[in-house]
């Protein structure tokens, strides 16, 4: 009896957090009309050797 009650517990735990982690985001609409505007800033490092200051110091995109 005791097994039982302790997983229907754990049970509604896991689903309260899933819920509570669940990210409401607004609707995505893509369409011709629609350009989609780019919000990440891609830099590639390709000999691995950049620094913090280096990465600070690339211009902020717009």
């Amino acid at each position: 009896m005791n097994l039982l009650h302790t997983c229907r517990i754990l049970l509604l735990l896991l689903l309260l957090c899933s819920q509570a982690a669940f990210a409401r985001s607004a609707t995505v609409v893509i369409g011709a009309d629609q350009p989609i505007a780019s919000q990440f800033q891609y830099w590639e490092d390709s000999d691995g050797l950049a620094s913090l200051q280096d990465v600070l110091s690339l211009p902020a995109g717009d």
